[in-house]
Order: structure tokens, then C-alpha cells, then sequence
């Protein structure tokens, strides 16, 4: 398989993972799933992507927490990383922590409150027309 093709088809591959299998997956499995050495797979992908698939798999992570943890209905932390089963949760908070500035705790606080205050003031826009 061509290198660029390769790593595009394993952003895909991650992008497509269910959120209940996200938390599961490491490079290694990429790497089996796609008959590839962790070397090459590491290589390819680096080389068309400025990132490593750890890395990049790290990233993702992070933000299909924070879809979720954004969505209407009240999801607590410890909820959300037992749906992405995501089972060392003091390693996902440090490496969160890390990439955002802030626990995933933090930041789920702040944006509830913004989503407070967006609303109080979307309510006050509707009430003047």
C-alpha cells in the first residue's frame, strides 16, 4: 500500500471508530488491522500527517470527549470516558490536561456555564423583538 494512501486511510479508519471502541485501540491494533510494522505505519503516517498515530489517536480521543461531554443532555466525566471505554482515566485527565490547559472537569464546568449564559442571553434577544 502507497504511504499516502496508507495514512489517509488510517485517519479515516480512526475518524469511523465507534465511540464505544475508541478507548480500546492503540497503534499496535491499527497496525495489525492493516497488515503493516508499527515502524511503517509510524513512518508513513508521520510523513503526510506532522503528527505521529499515537499522537493523532490522542487527539481524537480528546475530541469525541468533548462532543460528547457537549451534548445537551448532562453527561458527567466518569460517564463519558466509561462509554469510550477509556479505562485509565488518570492518564486521560493528565494527557488532557496537557493538550487543553485545563481537567476534563474543568472543562466541562466552564462549558456548561457558557452554554448558560448563551441561552440568558439568546432568551433577552428574543424577549426585545
Amino acid at each position: 500500500m502507497k504511504e499516502e494512501i496508507l495514512a489517509k486511510t488510517i485517519i479515516i479508519f480512526i475518524e469511523n471508530l465507534p465511540a464505544e471502541t475508541i478507548g480500546t485501540f492503540n497503534v499496535t491494533d491499527i497496525a495489525r488491522k492493516f497488515k503493516v510494522s508499527l515502524s511503517y505505519l509510524s513512518r508513513s503516517f508521520h510523513k503526510y500527517n506532522r503528527c505521529t498515530p499515537h499522537e493523532y489517536l490522542e487527539l481524537y480521543k480528546i475530541i469525541r470527549f468533548d462532543c460528547t461531554v457537549g451534548m445537551p443532555k448532562k453527561i458527567t466525566v466518569k460517564d463519558t470516558l466509561a462509554v469510550m471505554k477509556i479505562e485509565n482515566v488518570n492518564h486521560f485527565i493528565k494527557r488532557y490536561k496537557i493538550r487543553m490547559g485545563a481537567t476534563p472537569g474543568k472543562y466541562c464546568k466552564k462549558y456548561r456555564q457558557l452554554r448558560k449564559e448563551t441561552k440568558k442571553r439568546f432568551a433577552a434577544l428574543s424577549k426585545r423583538k
